[in-house]
């Protein structure tokens, strides 16, 4: 392994550490699988990508194209679905911040109507 992936694979761990101190055995298990799904969005944004650009670049045919694009979105329905399954929804990648912002936008609509 070189340093560089040493020093991120400690980085992770010390993210992940943090994230599960102090939790139930079941958060725990959440928070982790948030980060499996969170990787495999991720995953499937860079194959949609890739698929893009080919498909732009004249570099797969059509009929291979929808073929590709078909199984990449049976990929991500199958990701939500896990998602949809998490029981802790602050765990859900992407719904913690997104939970903030809600949270920060109805206060400050509730302060303007005072």
């Amino acid at each position: 392994m070189t340093p560089t992936r040493r020093r991120c694979s400690r980085l992770l761990r010390r993210e992940l550490d943090a994230s599960i101190a102090g939790t139930s055995a079941t958060a725990r298990v959440d928070v982790v699988r948030a980060a499996v799904l969170d990787r495999r969005i991720r995953r499937l944004g860079v194959q949609t990508f890739e698929l893009g650009k080919r498909i732009v670049d004249g570099g797969v045919p059509r009929d291979d194209a929808r073929a590709q694009g078909e199984a990449l979105m049976k990929q991500l329905e199958a990701v939500t679905a896990a998602v949809r399954m998490l029981a802790d929804a602050s765990a859900r990648p992407g719904w913690a911040a997104m939970s903030r912002r809600r949270a920060s936008r109805r206060s400050m609509r509730s302060k303007a109507r005072r």
